[in-house]
């Protein structure tokens, strides 16, 4: 549960506020790139927090899309793209909602400020704040942050996925090495004392614990799957939506798979590379329905992930039954 310097750096900044940072760290290392990406993280779940519960009614407005953008994913977006330029005026960013374009060499950055918009919108706590860091254009850092939780979750190459709890009741942060241990609910009993007592049934299959993205055309893979949970071949469904990079999060702390049927418009950067990147760096694996590992910058159609890689076989049988 120990920070590591990197880690009590970055809330160091943070708590003394945002003048100190740009002499603190290096914008020539990794090292220093996580510990002002972690900064900026917390900074941003700052904004988020003040503005959740305040009138959401002038601050929405409708992309061509349909969906939906706030005042306060604007201001998060530019306050990242000015701390950036004036962290490291070379580096390139793209943002969900100011655009930009990535840098063939050098850092650059994608941004999705507040990912889940509808989620923030209604006072869930499905909304997150994704940031990709790239280096020569190959995504080496993702990082996601839990506004209302208060956590936030890095991983990347030569990285293994660290979850930090901050401070929301005085108890102090934390931080945690994804995944974190699972409580298997296969031998679940009403009579605690045979639990205690019962050697351990090595033989028994690991139940699968889902969560499925809603989506209008996800109707009969969700029916498919209560069907198997009614049948005891999945332990839990769960559908909360929001945002798919927290939902990635999830994944990577090592109980759930997380089904989220993704259409053949290609991923932005912004918008899987990160969570991806947090489920890999945890020992875990995110695949299409084919069962290969999907692409970290530009992904297109359905996918699973997941820690264990017995729950993703099954889980994926299960989906192919259905397509079939």
């Amino acid at each position: 549960m120990n920070l590591s310097l990197t880690e009590k750096k970055a809330l160091e900044a943070f708590y003394e506020k945002e003048s100190s940072i740009y002499s603190m760290v290096d914008p020539d290392s990794r090292d220093g790139w996580l510990c002002f990406g972690l900064f900026l993280l917390l900074s941003a779940g700052g904004m988020v927090r003040k503005m959740r519960f305040g009138s959401m009614g002038d601050q929405v407005s409708f992309k061509p899309d349909g969906s939906p953008v706030t005042a306060t994913d604007k201001i998060i977006e530019l306050f990242f793209r000015e701390s950036f330029n004036r962290f490291c005026p070379e580096a390139a960013m793209l943002g969900e909602e100011t655009g930009g374009s990535l840098s063939e060499t050098g850092y650059s950055v994608a941004v999705d400020p507040i990912d889940g918009t509808w989620g923030f919108i209604n006072r869930t706590e499905t909304c997150a704040t994704s940031l990709l860091i790239l280096q020569d254009k190959i995504p080496v850092i993702g990082m996601v942050l839990n506004p209302v939780s208060g956590e936030i979750s890095y991983g990347g190459e030569s990285l293994s996925t660290r979850l930090l709890q901050l401070s929301l009741f005085n108890e102090g942060e934390q931080g945690y090495d994804l995944p974190l241990d699972r409580v298997s609910s296969d031998r679940a009993s009403t009579n605690r004392d045979s639990i205690d007592k019962a050697p351990p049934d090595k033989t028994a299959e690991k139940g699968i614990l889902v969560n499925l993205h809603p989506q209008r055309h996800g109707g009969s893979l969700l029916n498919h799957l209560y069907t198997q949970w009614e049948k005891g071949g999945i332990k839990m469904i769960r559908s909360p939506g929001g945002s798919p990079a927290h939902a990635l999060l999830e994944a990577a702390k090592g109980t759930f798979c997380y089904v989220n049927l993704w259409g053949q418009k290609k991923s932005a950067p912004y918008d899987l590379a990160a969570g991806i990147l947090l489920v890999r760096s945890a020992g875990g694996e995110v695949i299409d329905f084919d069962g290969n590992p999907v692409e970290l910058l530009d992904h297109e159609g359905p996918f699973i992930a997941g820690i264990d890689p017995d729950s993703r076989k099954r889980l994926l049988g299960l989906c192919q039954d259905l397509a079939e």
